[in-house]
């Protein structure tokens, strides 16, 4: 999706991982 943020994958991945974290909270629900 982001092309400048694609180059870093260590921001990337702490992104996915924050993203899925929040996912897993909010269908906890």
């Amino acid at each position: 999706m982001w092309s400048r943020e694609a180059t870093d994958q260590v921001p990337a991945q702490v992104l996915q991982k924050a993203a899925i974290a929040l996912e897993m909270i909010t269908y906890a629900e």
